[in-house]
């Protein structure tokens, strides 16, 4: 799913045959910008509804500042 969704957003990932998944980055400011999808990507598979909720409301908050 987490394979599916980094090729979605545009992201390459190579998958190794122990299962280990590697996301390719763009070089310079698209890396970078992959990089934060990334970790949003891993966070909502991750984690607890409660840190994702703390979370939602942290981008609201910086998104009306």
């Amino acid at each position: 799913m987490v394979q599916q969704r980094l090729e979605d957003l545009g992201i390459r990932t190579n998958t190794f045959a122990d299962g280990r998944l590697v996301a390719i980055l763009e070089p310079d400011l698209a890396g970078e910008r992959q990089q934060d999808q990334i970790w949003a990507v891993i966070f909502r598979f991750r984690g607890r509804r409660g840190d994702l909720i703390d979370w939602l409301e942290s981008c609201w908050s910086r998104a009306g500042a």
